[in-house]
Order: C-alpha cells, then sequence, then structure tokens
C-alpha cells in the first residue's frame, strides 16, 4: 500500500471499480466463449450434415455413372445394332436392305423414274457424307428395276386368305397391244362397313389387297368367268362385286353368278351418272352444237394472246367423264366476258367467245345437275348407300327442284330410282358400297410407269400394282428379294405375258 500515493479509501474505490469491470470483461469472454462454443457445435453439426450429403451424394454420383456407363452400352449396342440394319443385306446381293427400301419406297411414293432413282443416289452420295459411307454404291436404275419386278411378284404370288366376307372390286386396263390386264382386288366387308361408319368409305391404295392379276388375250364373258373362278378358290366367294359393268366384265360376273346367286354385282356410282350423263347429251342439239364450238373456239385460240382463255382438252374416250370442266368454263367465261363487256374493254379477238352466251341458260341447268350429282356422290362415296340417306333423299334435294324445275327433278328421280334398284340387292339394314375409285387410281398411277416405256405396252410394270396396295418395309424387302430370283421373274414373264412387242419388232427388223 505504501507504494500508492493516493488514499486506502481512494485505492480502495479504484481496485473495486477494476474488480467489476474485470468481472464484466470476464463475463463477456464467457459469453462469447459460449457463443463460440454454439457456434462450433453448430458447424460441427453441419459439418457431419454436410459430409451425410456428400456421402449420400458420392453413391448417387456413383449410381449416375453407373446408369450412365450403362446406357453408353446400351447406345454402342443399338448402334451396332442399328448401323447393322443399314447395312445388312439380302443372301446373295451386294446392296443393303435399307438401300432398296428407301429404292422401292421412292420410286412408289414419287412416281420417280429408274434413271432418276440412281440419279438421287448420287446426288445424295455426292453431297452428304454419312450417307456415302453407309451406302458406298450407288444402285444402277437396271438393278432398281429388278428389284421392283421381283418384290411385286413375291407379294403377287403370296398366298391369300381364304374368307366368306370379301368384297372384289374389279376392272380391266388396255394399252398398245391386243392383251389387257384384269386386276380383282379385294377387301373384307368388315372392314369395309367399319370405316364407312366413320366417313371413310374413299378407299385408299392400303385398304385394299391385289387378289388377282390376269394378263389376257381375249375378254370374252366365258374367259372373265374362268378367272373368277379360279380368283374363287384362293380366296372364297365374295359377298359383292363392283365394277363399271364394261360388256365384258358384265358378261363374266353375270355367267360366275349363275353359279353364285348370292353374289351382289354393283354399278360403280361415277360410271352409272356418265351413263346417265350421255343418254341426256349424246342427242341434245344444243349439247352438240356447244361441244362443236368448243372444239373451234380451242383451235382459234390456242396461238393467240387470249389462248388462257380457251376451253379445256376433251377426251377421246369417256367424254361425258370431263363434262364439269366444259359447264365451268363455259360459265366462268360468260362471267368475264360481262365484267369485260361493263368496262367497253372488249376486244377484237375476244368476239370469237360471244357465241358462249346463248348457251347461259342451258350451262346454268347442266351445273346444277352437276352439283347434284357431286353432292350425292360425295356423301355415298364417304358412308356408302344406307337407308337413312334413301329416306331422307327428297328432303334433302327437294330444295334444287322447286328452283330449277321439271328438268332437275327428273334427273334426281333417275338418279333415285338407280340407287334404289342397288340397295334392294342388299338387306335394309347394311351399307352397300357403290364405288370402284380406288382400281381407277391405282390404274392411273401404274400407267404412269409404264407410259415411260418405247411402245406402252401391257408388261413387267404390272409388277408394280401389287407394291402400291402394301406397306413397303424391310422385311418384306429382304424376304422378297429372298424368294424370288430374277430367273423366276422371267420364267413369270414368259408363261404370262409372252414376248414383248419391243423383242417382236427386233427380230422383225433385224438384218439377215
Amino acid at each position: 500500500m505504501n507504494d500508492y500515493k493516493s488514499s486506502p479509501e481512494t485505492l480502495a474505490s479504484w481496485f473495486l471499480d477494476s474488480r467489476e469491470k474485470w468481472k464484466k470483461r470476464a463475463l463477456h469472454k464467457q459469453k462469447e466463449i459460449r457463443k463460440a462454443g454454439i457456434k462450433i457445435r453448430d458447424l460441427e453439426n453441419s459439418r457431419d450434415k454436410w459430409k451425410e450429403k456428400a456421402k449420400n451424394l458420392a453413391g448417387k454420383i456413383q449410381e449416375m455413372e453407373e446408369i450412365i456407363k450403362e446406357l453408353k452400352e446400351e447406345t454402342e449396342l443399338l448402334k451396332k445394332k442399328e448401323d447393322k440394319k443399314l447395312t445388312e443385306k439380302p443372301i446373295n446381293h451386294s446392296f443393303s436392305v435399307a438401300q432398296i427400301t428407301i429404292s422401292i419406297q421412292q420410286l412408289i411414293t414419287t412416281a420417280q423414274s429408274f434413271r432418276g432413282i440412281e440419279k438421287t443416289w448420287f446426288i445424295l452420295m455426292l453431297q452428304i457424307q454419312e450417307i456415302q459411307e453407309i451406302f458406298n454404291k450407288i444402285p444402277s436404275y437396271s438393278v432398281v428395276r429388278q428389284w421392283l419386278y421381283r418384290l411385286g411378284l413375291f407379294v403377287l404370288q403370296k398366298d391369300k386368305i381364304y374368307r366368306e366376307d370379301w368384297i372384289w372390286i374389279i376392272d380391266l386396263t388396255v394399252q398398245l397391244g391386243q392383251e389387257k390386264c384384269l386386276v380383282i382386288l379385294g377387301i373384307p366387308e368388315e372392314k369395309l362397313n367399319e370405316k364407312m361408319k366413320n366417313n371413310q368409305g374413299n378407299l385408299q391404295y392400303k385398304d385394299v389387297e391385289v387378289l388377282e392379276i390376269r394378263v389376257m388375250t381375249s375378254t370374252r364373258g366365258e374367259n372373265i368367268k374362268e378367272v373368277l373362278m379360279e380368283t374363287e378358290e384362293n380366296v372364297g366367294v365374295p359377298v359383292q362385286i363392283i365394277s363399271d359393268k364394261g360388256s365384258d366384265i358384265r358378261c363374266g360376273i353375270e355367267l360366275y353368278k349363275k353359279e353364285n346367286k348370292q353374289v351382289i354385282h354393283t354399278h360403280d356410282f361415277t360410271h352409272k351418272i356418265a351413263l346417265f350423263w350421255k343418254k341426256e347429251l349424246e342427242n341434245n342439239p344444243n349439247y352438240k352444237s356447244f361441244i362443236k364450238k368448243c372444239h373451234e373456239t380451242r383451235r382459234k385460240l390456242q396461238q393467240t394472246k387470249n389462248s388462257f382463255l380457251m376451253p379445256p382438252n376433251q377426251r377421246n374416250k369417256c367424254r361425258f367423264f370431263n363434262i364439269k370442266e366444259l359447264v365451268n368454263w363455259g360459265l366462268k367465261i360468260i362471267k368475264y366476258l360481262n365484267k369485260t363487256l361493263a368496262k367497253n374493254q372488249l376486244e377484237k379477238e375476244l368476239s370469237s367467245l360471244l357465241w358462249i352466251k346463248e348457251y347461259e341458260e342451258d350451262l346454268q341447268t347442266w351445273s346444277q345437275m352437276l352439283l347434284v350429282v357431286e353432292e350425292i356422290e360425295t356423301k355415298i362415296k364417304k358412308e356408302g348407300l344406307n337407308q337413312q340417306f334413301l329416306e331422307t333423299y327428297e328432303q334433302q334435294y327437294q330444295y334444287k327442284t322447286e328452283k330449277q324445275g321439271e328438268k332437275l327433278d327428273k334427273w334426281l328421280e333417275k338418279i333415285k330410282t338407280y340407287l334404289l334398284e342397288e340397295k334392294e340387292k342388299i338387306e335394309s339394314e347394311k351399307v352397300l358400297c357403290l364405288s370402284n375409285d380406288v382400281i381407277e387410281s391405282i390404274f392411273g398411277k401404274y400407267k404412269l410407269f409404264s407410259e415411260r416405256g418405247p411402245l406402252k405396252e401391257i408388261g413387267l410394270m404390272i409388277l408394280i400394282i401389287p407394291l402400291l396396295t402394301i406397306e413397303i418395309t424391310a422385311e418384306l424387302v429382304k424376304q422378297g428379294l429372298e424368294t424370288v430370283s430374277n430367273l423366276e421373274v422371267q420364267q413369270w414373264k414368259e408363261e404370262i405375258l409372252g414376248a414383248s412387242m419391243l423383242s417382236k419388232r427386233k427380230i422383225a427388223f433385224e438384218s439377215k
């Protein structure tokens, strides 16, 4: 105490203050230590949690790595399988199934020529490296043609299903030479009814199946009947046959029906209406003079600046199938002339069209008749002919007769009589198909190919017809090319078609 100059009371007070300050500092330190302890504890807990999470994530990462490894292995396996598919070849073939399939699909879908297919492959391989790596060869046009013939023959000769509800669609196609080709398509009645219930009665190529193709030098009724009997042995008796009732086909079917009275023979709606038009207009003086003037006008306008106004070209055959084009042209020309006359802009050359105004009344009548037919035809081809349609027929078309009068009324009555005659052939609750449009369309596509030939005859190109009605798959291509050889195609050709016109010409013209 002697070391301090202050009084004991002052020192005591100072020591007490110092102690209190120390105690506060110590208390604060203890609080800080407790906070630090809590923080350390929390951090340790958090660290343990993160360690657990990291451990779990490490496990998941390992799982993901294993999954990725498996996926890579599966991808490699699929790639190898895909590469194998792309490079797999039919036995004894140098081109892959994939390349053959693409070629045939392209041919059928785009109606491209054989040489066009060859050039397409050339361009693809030139421009796309990957295609060149996969398909390192370009098929020649002759090779593509051989593929088509072999696949077509394979599909044609496949066994057909024998059933009791076939509906046959029959027609003949004719080209140069004495041969005609009879084609019989088939669709099960059950399948057709289902489509018509869904308003899908307009048949597509793949809805039908080619049951028979027969090249014939004589299509007399007896010969047609013989083909029908042979087809029956293979696939069964049909419930219905649809045709255009051409003379030979009608005769053959009637002979066939003598032994199969239950078979219904139906007249295609479009061809029947064409016969009505023929009867209506063939001896009509106004129509005859209208057609004559259309010919003259076409000749006058075809080399002038107004050639865009000339009437459409008329068919040499089946001329009553394109009445609509002529009538519509006539009405549009009248409208155009009225507009031009109103503006006082009628040119001298256009005066050669003024004659058409004389036929305005006839054209209006024919146009209404066409509209009625088109409306009925669309409904029947989508839904088929059923009892409900006939019951509401007069109500649906009465307003048209009120406007157009007696001529249209007779026209509607004629159509109704035909429909009633067809409907009487089946039970009231059934639906009847009245269209052979699908076979007409198939013939049209076939002729896109056949008419490229030098003499446009019936030849091996008829083998494209079976291919139009099926899905071209890799499995089908492989099976077909491994089953049918080029030699078998040639044997079939010699047996069914005989020598071609070109080969006969070469023999006839060769010098000795």
